[in-house]
């Protein structure tokens, strides 16, 4: 299998980032490198592109970053993640971005992006996670083929948190939630593994509670 490179463009710049974007593409595609880098995280083979994504429910997408450029070569390559989105849920998906280290244009997912960031290995502040829950359960509740696509970095931590603490602001238990989402994005069942975000999704759903009780 061998990589053809165009000679069209209007000149050396468009040149350079054509080879560039077809260098990426072609190594994208390398199993190896996604694979090592994506570890014990579920994959998704849609499209003919193998994406490091996967649903925790029928509407609920976590993946890892969506990257641009040279960084694609081992995360999500943007423009892929953003072709299997619009070929499977035009319209009818909306982003959320945990990352607090880098983001990108939402004009790349027609807008349709919400941006929750806080730290890698950390927890987010309870307005967050109130707003996040909030605004996926608004944006589902609009109609019923919206889907939520949520990612951080590697789609695992934060991601997962967030996903679980959706799942208990719906009804689920955080020890469901934690099980459901190490079970669907993990080979290895080992979903959320950081001592305080498991513990978080557990005040979560006591918090839920108190106020429902109250």
């Amino acid at each position: 299998m061998g990589l053809t490179f165009s000679e069209q463009g209007p000149g050396r710049f468009a040149s350079n980032s054509l080879l560039q974007y077809q260098l990426i593409n072609y190594l994208t595609r390398t199993l190896y490198i996604r694979n090592l880098v994506s570890k014990q995280r579920r994959r998704m083979l849609v499209g003919g592109y193998d994406l490091d994504m996967s649903f925790i429910t029928g509407r609920l997408l976590a993946m890892s970053f969506p990257a641009e450029r040279m960084q694609a070569i081992f995360r999500n390559p943007l423009w892929q993640v953003k072709d299997v989105l619009d070929m499977r849920h035009n319209g009818h998906y909306k982003v959320y971005n945990l990352r607090v280290e880098e983001s990108y244009d939402p004009l790349h997912f027609h807008g349709r992006v919400e941006t929750f960031p806080f730290d890698d290995h950390h927890i987010p502040p309870l307005q967050t996670i109130k707003l996040f829950c909030k605004n996926v359960h608004s944006w589902l509740s609009s109609h019923p083929k919206n889907i939520a696509v949520v990612h951080c970095m590697a789609g695992k931590g934060r991601t997962g948190l967030t996903v679980c603490a959706y799942l208990v602001y719906t009804g689920m238990s955080a020890e469901e939630a934690l099980k459901l989402h190490a079970d669907k994005r993990t080979t290895n069942n080992e979903g959320v593994s950081i001592p305080s975000q498991r513990r978080y999704v557990g005040y979560w759903e006591s918090l839920l509670a108190f106020h429902k009780g109250s």
